[in-house]
């Protein structure tokens, strides 16, 4: 299952499961983070929804490939190797929540056919984030800009 159908079974169902941070606990002087687990609601307006079934619908079109190589290694990146920077999260690796995984997937998997280059290219080339303050935005789409500049192929 992709992490863009496990975000689409949460919208539908209206709730999803996450990790909460919690705080930092210091063992032999190394910061471990410490989460909690918790089912949350998750609230989703009418535009998203709209396109997330749009996007559930394209997975089967033969016009368009669905190929999370590229987005599997960049979320794996982000994960393991970028630090966050500011207080309280400072210098804990960076824990993608699921929408910020389905939004990546979505943005990289999606090829179509280009007859005049001859090969499967991006289907989205621009995105718009539109979230509210505080919500990880500078941290999300900083942390993609450096994923792609370090595990991009040819012209990502």
């Amino acid at each position: 299952m992709t992490w863009l159908e496990k975000y689409y079974e949460d919208v539908c169902r209206g709730e999803t499961v996450a990790d909460v941070f919690m705080g930092v606990d210091n063992v032999n002087g190394i910061d471990i983070p410490i989460y909690e687990t918790r089912t949350q609601k998750l609230i989703v307006g009418y535009e998203m929804r709209q396109e997330l079934e749009n996007l559930m619908e394209d997975l089967q079109n033969d016009e368009y490939r669905y190929d999370t190589t590229f987005s599997d290694n960049l979320i794996d990146f982000m994960e393991n190797c970028i630090r966050l920077t500011q207080d309280p999260f400072y210098d804990l690796p960076m824990k993608l929540m699921l929408w910020q995984k389905a939004w990546i997937e979505c943005l990289f998997s999606f090829k179509m056919y280009d007859d005049f280059l001859n090969r499967w290219i991006d289907r989205f080339i621009e995105t718009l984030l539109l979230i509210a303050r505080k919500n990880t935005k500078s941290e999300t789409s900083s942390g993609v800009c450096l994923g792609v500049g370090c595990v991009g192929g040819k012209g990502k």
